[in-house]
């Protein structure tokens, strides 16, 4: 499932289902739309019952993501919810093995850069980020359908469109 729109909207983040999500994933063009959308999903995540919501948000600047991590840690919230930030483009490269290769060739379709040598799969989490939003798409759902129902978040990044696009598209 992708769910666009945005995500610095409470009504939003309450209808695509923010109250029951394990995971809410902040990856558009803008770093201060994605630390907005973190802000809004700790007020909905405060009506949660059971397990906290895990938000990831993307933040190119190094400067506003140690202010927002050391503002972060300074906080005292009650809210079942955990922050952490990434920037896809230098502390994701160091995390995350990239990708070289076409979406369009048969070998990114067939996904067998996602499992081991015995069939199992070795990824926890997708990351797709090119600088163009429809391929991004068509790229997540390519995998969603190599991952369904193995719990792997493939999360999208959005240049063009603000919000997110995430929504457990291998759940």
């Amino acid at each position: 499932m992708i769910i666009l729109g945005d995500d610095r909207d409470r009504r939003f983040l309450r209808k695509a289902g923010l109250l029951s999500a394990g995971h809410l994933v902040a990856v558009g063009g803008d770093d201060g739309t994605n630390a907005e959308a973190a802000v809004v999903a700790r007020r909905v995540a405060a009506d949660r019952k059971g397990l906290p919501l895990s938000c990831l948000v993307h933040i190119v600047d190094p400067e506003l993501c140690n202010l927002l991590r050391l503002q972060e840690i300074g906080s005292q919230h009650h809210a079942p919810f955990r922050l952490d930030f990434l920037d896809v483009f230098e502390g994701g490269a160091r995390r995350f093995e990239p990708l070289d290769m076409a979406f369009e060739s048969r070998a990114f379709a067939e996904a067998r850069f996602l499992f081991d040598d015995h069939g199992a799969l070795s990824a926890s989490a997708v990351f797709v980020c090119p600088d163009d939003d429809s391929r991004g798409l068509s790229a997540g759902l390519t995998l969603s359908r190599r991952v369904k129902g193995r719990g792997v978040p493939i999360i999208v990044r959005t240049v063009h469109a603000s919000g997110l696009a995430y929504g457990g598209l291998a759940q």
